[in-house]
């Protein structure tokens, strides 16, 4: 899900290296994105009461926190952290998945 940003967030804070990274630019989140409340409505409704775990929790519960508050709604969900041995598991993972993007990309572009 793309998620636009918030119209209480600075966007002097945009970064192009991320933007590189995710292949996301600020210009398509805009167009495309949809609204933290919506998004929070559907992370809601998918996730319920569950406990969700995530790689880099830190950082995770950091950005949850922002979409919420601008959202101005709370989470059903409740984040932990991975366990270390599964979390190397889903780095190689994510790892797969960026070659198997940057291949599709080089395969339409010719």
């Amino acid at each position: 899900m793309l998620l636009k940003p918030a119209g209480s967030w600075s966007l002097e804070a945009w970064d192009k290296g991320c933007e590189a990274k995710h292949k996301l630019g600020l210009e398509m989140l805009l167009k495309e994105g949809k609204a933290p409340l919506d998004a929070c409505l559907v992370l809601n409704a998918a996730l319920g009461q569950s406990d969700v775990f995530a790689g880099a929790p830190e950082t995770d519960a950091l950005w949850l926190f922002k979409l919420y508050r601008a959202a101005q709604v709370e989470p059903n969900f409740r984040l932990h952290p991975l366990p270390e041995a599964e979390l190397g598991d889903i780095q190689r993972a994510e790892e797969g998945v960026s070659r198997l993007r940057d291949a599709a990309q080089v395969a339409q572009t010719g």
